[in-house]
């Protein structure tokens, strides 16, 4: 399953890279300039990981749902695995100065890419269960070359800042899916 997503990845960007006229000669940043997706990983007081289904207060995958704010309108967005998704729940090594290095899942939300304005933000409502609404907000730089977050909120609080070619990711912590779900 890894390989199909590089390859098709791979793909993907070997056409981009055909329409842009791609050629030795041009001068580019490096692709971490292009950081556009907020990690969180979810996790109770007791330090559990709400995201792996083995924690009994989990949030159920299939029932976490995305909402990009469009033109002032709640627009939903997918959660799942493919590329193209807005949201992908991702299992990998994730360690913090608080946390030691170990298997984790994430959620890895995609934010909205406004290529056209050099500067601005962006909401993203995260419905972790029914009747529980997270707000995501981001702050972002961009140019010619370069798209970068520079600022994210979790519910009004700050919880990364940063600039380009730094992963951008925080921890929240809750209490987990009500027990009448």
């Amino acid at each position: 399953m890894k390989n199909q997503i590089f390859l098709s990845t791979l793909t993907i960007a070997a056409f981009f890279c055909s329409l842009a006229g791609c050629n030795n000669n041009v001068n580019t940043k490096p692709a971490e300039n292009m950081n556009s997706v907020v990690h969180i990983l979810y996790m109770n007081k007791k330090g559990q990981d709400l995201l792996n289904d083995s924690t009994s207060s989990h949030y159920i995958h299939k029932d976490i749902k995305l909402y990009y704010i469009k033109n002032g309108k709640k627009v939903s967005e997918k959660v799942g695995n493919s590329p193209g998704d807005a949201g992908v729940i991702e299992k990998g090594q994730v360690s913090t100065k608080k946390l030691k290095p170990k298997q984790r899942y994430v959620l890895a939300v995609g934010t909205q890419l406004r290529y056209n304005s050099k500067k601005g933000t962006t909401t993203t409502l995260i419905e972790l269960q029914k009747g529980e609404v997270d707000t995501l907000k981001t702050q972002y730089e961009s140019g010619g070359d370069y798209f970068t977050l520079t600022k994210a909120w979790y519910n009004g609080q700050l919880k990364w800042q940063g600039g380009a070619g730094e992963s951008v990711g925080f921890i929240v912590t809750k209490s987990g899916r009500s027990p009448t779900d």
